[in-house]
């Protein structure tokens, strides 16, 4: 799903982020599953103010709404959102439901943008970078993380879950984000729906890992979704 350009967009451009956001595979990024949900439109026509973020605010009801361009501190960041892939786990989210998942949300983890504005703390990004997110954040406190096993973090934040995630136009990359997650400076030649996928790629380099892959190694692949593929690739 591209990011809409610049701050107002008007309504074919919205209606077209909401297609997406409906199931439309585009570009072999987009995850069924969707084709259940209330989708709430808008007419056309009609000039936004605000940025568009699609809100979750409540099982099978996703809205699309003009919000305010999200305030930053000075120990967090501002990313304009140029691509983000829906993952089978936002699906399940908005049919399901999640205990980490508090309505009204914004989901969309798999990620990837220009940073365009940074506070007078923050050392790891700066204005102008492209950069690609994850989902999973470590908090950084915990026994797990301080002995670098973030990965079995005892609170397990998340992009899209806890915080808010890139189903938007602007995205705040809070300190958490910033100070312990996936947050990665990503080459000119890489492209940005390229850089959305770097997320499920590393959850099919991580299943290979785990089943110890090798040369004359059988394995069976139960799904050939887009990790499915990739871990095939």
């Amino acid at each position: 799903m591209k990011g809409l350009p610049g701050p107002a967009v008007d309504a074919d451009q919205a209606i077209g982020f909401l297609e997406v956001l409906a199931g439309l595979v585009r570009r072999g990024v987009a995850t069924a599953g969707l084709e259940n949900a209330e989708i709430v439109t808008i007419e056309p026509g009609r000039r936004l103010l605000d940025v568009l973020a699609a809100i979750l605010e409540s099982l099978d009801h996703l809205v699309l709404k003009e919000v305010p361009v999200p305030e930053i501190d000075d120990d967090s960041a501002l990313m304009r959102v140029e691509s983000v892939a829906i993952c089978g786990s936002d699906a399940r989210i908005l049919h399901s439901g999640n205990p980490r998942v508090v309505t009204p949300a914004v989901m969309g983890h798999e990620a990837s943008g220009v940073i365009e504005k940074v506070g007078k703390n923050v050392s790891r990004v700066k204005e102008g970078d492209r950069i690609a997110l994850g989902a999973d954040v470590p908090c950084g406190q915990c026994s797990w993380c301080r002995n670098g096993l973030g990965n079995n973090c005892d609170v397990n934040y998340a992009v899209g879950y806890q915080i808010p995630g890139a189903f938007t136009q602007y995205m705040k990359l809070p300190r958490l984000l910033l100070d312990e997650g996936p947050v990665t400076v990503i080459p000119e030649g890489l492209s940005f729906d390229e850089a959305a996928l770097a997320e499920p790629l590393a959850c099919a380099v991580n299943g290979l890992e785990i089943v110890n892959m090798s040369l004359g190694k059988t394995v069976v692949l139960l799904g050939l979704g887009p990790i499915g593929c990739m871990m095939i690739d």
